[in-house]
C-alpha cells in the first residue's frame, strides 16, 4: 500500500530496513521505532509534504478496515511526533483528525 501512496518507494529496502537482524530482539516500542525510522527514510524531508502523504496512508488504512488502536496507526503518530515538532499547528490538527475519526464509530454505536 506504501508504493501507491510514495513515489519511487523501495519496498524491499524498506522491509530490510525494519526487519534487520536486531528485530527479534526489540521490544514493541522499539520496533515502532524502527518502522518510523524506515518510513521517515522513505517519505520526503519537508514535513508537510511528508505529512500529506501520512494522511494519505491513514486514509488507505482506514479504507482496509484497520482499526486506529492498532499497529498500523501507531507509527503514523510517532512519526508526526518525532518529525513534526517544527510544525506542531499541522501535527496538532492531524492528531485531532485521527482521535476524531476514531471516536465517531465509537460515539455512533453507544448511541
Amino acid at each position: 500500500m506504501l508504493h501507491e501512496v510514495i513515489p519511487q518507494f523501495n519496498e524491499r529496502r524498506f522491509i530490510f530496513r525494519i526487519f534487520n537482524t536486531e528485530w527479534p530482539d526489540l521490544a514493541l516500542k522499539q520496533r515502532t521505532h524502527q518502522v518510523t525510522m524506515a518510513l521517515h527514510e522513505a517519505l520526503p524531508k519537508e514535513f508537510p509534504a511528508a505529512a500529506k502523504m501520512i494522511d494519505a496512508i491513514a486514509l488507505r488504512l482506514r479504507q482496509q478496515k484497520e482499526n486506529e488502536r492498532y499497529y498500523p496507526f501507531m507509527f503514523l503518530v510517532e512519526y508526526l511526533e518525532r518529525y513534526g515538532q517544527h510544525h506542531l499547528e499541522e501535527v496538532s490538527r492531524k492528531a485531532i483528525s485521527f482521535k476524531t475519526k476514531e471516536a465517531a464509530p465509537q460515539r455512533a454505536a453507544s448511541a
